[in-house]
């Protein structure tokens, strides 16, 4: 028996699959504008005020690891969010059942997501 939230919307794997790698995507894209980045930029030099940063280099390592943070922590959200929605209580068992489904529906063993698969060509 397959979840479903409140709303009464069934839960579909694919959709599922689909929907996360459009919000990893437009994360990602979000992390990247020129907004993001010098919000990024500032949150460091305020975080570090009384550690002296110097040169650019240094400075644009700690955004970007901040970048990387932000958007590891917004999907993290996100996918909880999901999880609670279909009845899970974690991203673990969500995550789980995504991949148990995928091996059930899948006639010849492990399924590898199409995105995946245009990686490794």
């Amino acid at each position: 028996m397959q979840p479903k939230p409140a709303t009464g919307e069934p839960f579909r794997t694919d959709d599922e699959i689909a929907l996360a790698n459009c919000l990893g995507d437009s994360v990602e894209r979000e992390s990247q504008t020129r907004t993001s980045r010098g919000e990024f930029r500032q949150s460091v030099i305020s975080q570090f005020r009384s550690v002296r940063i110097t040169g650019e280099d240094p400075l644009n390592d700690a955004a970007e690891r901040y970048r990387q943070r932000w958007v590891r922590d917004r999907l993290s959200r996100e996918g909880l969010s999901r999880a609670c929605r279909f009845g899970w209580i974690d991203t673990y068992s969500f995550t789980k059942a995504l991949g148990e489904q995928l091996l059930v529906k899948s006639p010849n063993g492990i399924p590898i997501p199409s995105k995946q698969c245009r990686r490794c060509r």
